[in-house]
């Protein structure tokens, strides 16, 4: 492996955005990680919210139609109660 002197890195030209751009570049991070953050709020929610169903029906405390899946494709109403978000 060969070594790198300090001469040849202090010789290196390094550019970067101005800082106009940065602030720009550090916005869009800014939006897009709050976007993310609120994406992931969601997804927990309804992934406990999917969890709970899943222990309802398994628990029994959630009586299934029987089939409850023709009904649904047909266009009616799905047979499980509704809950308050």
């Amino acid at each position: 492996m060969k070594n790198i002197s300090q001469k040849e890195i202090r010789s290196l030209i390094v550019s970067w955005p101005d800082l106009q751009t940065q602030d720009q570049i550090l916005s869009s991070l800014a939006v897009t990680t709050h976007q993310l953050r609120t994406e992931l709020k969601s997804l927990k929610k309804l992934q406990g919210i999917r969890s709970g169903l899943a222990d309802d029906l398994l628990l029994g405390s959630v009586k299934v139609a029987a089939g409850a899946g023709e009904t649904a494709a047909a266009g009616a109403r799905p047979c499980w109660p509704s809950r308050l978000l």
